[in-house]
């Protein structure tokens, strides 16, 4: 008979979480038709953007980061992913550089033009379709033991949708099987395509 120890049993329970995690996405990746450099992000480097941050990335995202790294993910629409990486990289490659690129923008602006601009103020932006920004609202946390937040989508017009509630369903829910996204392909490429690397694409 197994017996754990004190705390042991929710540590367990995490690992099963994230094996699942890190199958699903190892899953995909081998599914893909894969171009490219693939640079996936160790542990340690997302750990250190959190620290840094004193944010904790949803779950679904660190195994995304572990298995692909930084790219271009196509299906029905084209997503470009950020991730934790070195300051050398390019704005549209890391996590930081491009949360601070947004944050940039002039307030004025945002102000004027985004449909709401608290939600933009309080966005952990981690991807691109061709200057339509996807982020994170910081401040709505849909699953408490995996970190999960809702996901948004900032368009170019500056108007703000709700996507959905992790990153792992926006993925392979609205990136690569259908859309709630009005400019996005009508059905996915076939099979769908993955872009590798810094300065891709």
């Amino acid at each position: 008979m197994l017996v754990r120890q004190p705390g042991e049993l929710g540590r367990y329970a995490d690992g099963i979480v994230k094996e699942m995690h890190h199958r699903s996405w190892s899953r995909l990746f081998n599914e893909l038709d894969v171009s490219g450099d693939v640079t996936p992000v160790p542990p340690e480097r997302l750990d250190a953007f959190e620290s840094k941050n004193g944010i904790k990335l949803p779950a679904s995202y660190r195994e995304y980061c572990s298995v692909f790294g930084p790219g271009r993910l196509i299906g029905v629409i084209s997503l470009k992913i950020v991730v934790p990486g070195e300051q050398s990289w390019p704005w549209l490659a890391e996590l930081s550089l491009f949360n601070e690129h947004m944050a940039s923008v002039d307030p004025i602006e945002i102000d004027e033009y985004c449909s709401e601009p608290k939600l933009w103020r309080n966005g952990l932006f981690f991807g691109d379709d061709n200057g339509n920004m996807f982020f994170w609202n910081k401040g709505e946390v849909t699953d408490n033991t995996t970190n999960e937040m809702g996901v948004y989508l900032v368009e170019r017009s500056m108007q703000i949708h709700r996507i959905t509630d992790t990153f792992e369903s926006f993925v392979f829910g609205n990136c690569l099987e259908h859309s709630v996204i009005n400019w996005s392909k009508s059905k996915k490429s076939d099979p769908a395509e993955y872009w590798a690397g810094v300065n891709g694409p």
